[in-house]
């Protein structure tokens, strides 16, 4: 692969400024917070290589700290996207219900309606549709728990629309 020396200059300054960032890191889980905070950029340039990379690199010091539990569930989240990205199916749902048990757990209530969400859309792929409309009716029930009806509103259509039923969540 070619590399003009401009883009040189900018790969060279990049590691700089990280190398930088990671000497104000006082822990290994602030550390981990650079390299999600990374990841979560691959992620979004499409760099689904090196996200998947920085992930799961972070998720072991997230893991084993109990003040990193936030983390813990945005980085399990953000590896189920990765997979899904890759076009792994199970391994997604694997990460996104670890990434639920985590929330559940810690009462992290937007990463597990994320979660929840993304789980009823992979049902729906499998054509489970028993199993979507669960985890949407949970979803909606947390919508609802928060205040925030339009999403609340968005997922019961969602769920109306479903082959299983037309089912309001309770």
């Amino acid at each position: 692969m070619l590399i003009w020396p401009f883009e040189e200059v900018i790969v060279v300054s990049r590691r700089k400024k990280y190398q930088s960032v990671l000497e104000m890191c006082e822990s290994p889980v602030d550390i981990a917070r650079v390299d999600l905070r990374l990841g979560k950029l691959s992620l979004a340039l499409g760099d689904l290589n090196n996200a998947r990379k920085l992930f799961i690199k972070a998720l072991p010091f997230f893991e084993s700290d109990i003040s990193a539990v936030l983390e813990q569930a945005q980085t399990l989240y953000q590896l189920g996207e990765v997979e899904l990205s890759f076009g792994q199916e199970q391994l997604a749902g694997d990460y996104f219900e670890r990434s639920l048990a985590v929330c559940g757990a810690a009462e992290i209530i937007p990463t597990q309606i994320d979660s929840l969400v993304k789980l009823a859309e992979g049902a729906m792929r499998q054509s489970k549709p028993q199993e979507a409309a669960a985890r949407y009716k949970n979803a909606i029930a947390l919508y609802l728990q928060v205040g925030d009806d339009v999403s609340a509103q968005r997922y019961t259509e969602v769920l109306q629309s479903l082959p299983t039923g037309t089912q309001k969540p309770r």
